[in-house]
Order: C-alpha cells, then sequence, then structure tokens
C-alpha cells in the first residue's frame, strides 16, 4: 500500500516536472527569457535567436542586426510579447522585444 502510494509521487513528481521545464505560453502575453543570443541563418537571411537552457529558441523580432551582432553569444535577460508560440507548427517561437538586459 506505501509502496503504491510512493509510485504515484514519484509520477506526479515528474509530471509537474516536466511541465515546469517546459512552460506554455500564449501569444500576446508578456513574458521574461533567459538565453544565449546568437544569430541564425545565412546573409542576408541573417536572424538573432535567444536559445534557452531548456531547448527552445525564440526568434527574436525588434532588434536590429548591428544590434544582434553586438551581443553574439551573450547571456541576456529580454523581456517581449510572445508572437508564435513554440507548439505552433514548424516555425520557431517568436517574441517581439520590448527591453533587453546582458547578464553578466
Amino acid at each position: 500500500m506505501i509502496r503504491t502510494i510512493l509510485m504515484g509521487c514519484v509520477i506526479a513528481a515528474q509530471l509537474l516536472s516536466a511541465c515546469a521545464a517546459h512552460p506554455t505560453f500564449v501569444e500576446g502575453q508578456s513574458v521574461v527569457l533567459l538565453g544565449k543570443l546568437v544569430l541564425k541563418g545565412s546573409e542576408p537571411h541573417t536572424y538573432p535567436v535567444l536559445q534557452m537552457p531548456n531547448g527552445i529558441d525564440w526568434k527574436l523580432e525588434g532588434l536590429t542586426l548591428p544590434e544582434a551582432s553586438a551581443l553574439q553569444n551573450r547571456d541576456l535577460e529580454v523581456r517581449g510579447t510572445v508572437l508564435q508560440r513554440s507548439e505552433s507548427g514548424p516555425k520557431p517561437a517568436s517574441l517581439w522585444v520590448e527591453h533587453y538586459m546582458q547578464q553578466d
């Protein structure tokens, strides 16, 4: 009996931690994300991406290429509005950047 209860608790804890690792965002939601800014694509189609520790990439809209180039491979805290969720098909999640701050 106790063994069954403990196994149920372990399974519930694993499910809850999985949900916390990949939060669900809603289009139009204001969020703060932490990650490393990298540039993806090849010229002339280069674009900035925030790579998060949980493996989700966010395409950053509203940053100029010179701004993004200066911040490449740096850890950032980015505040913005969700334009497209990562679950919305093959396109990456995208975020309209309202403010960013370099993390040191």
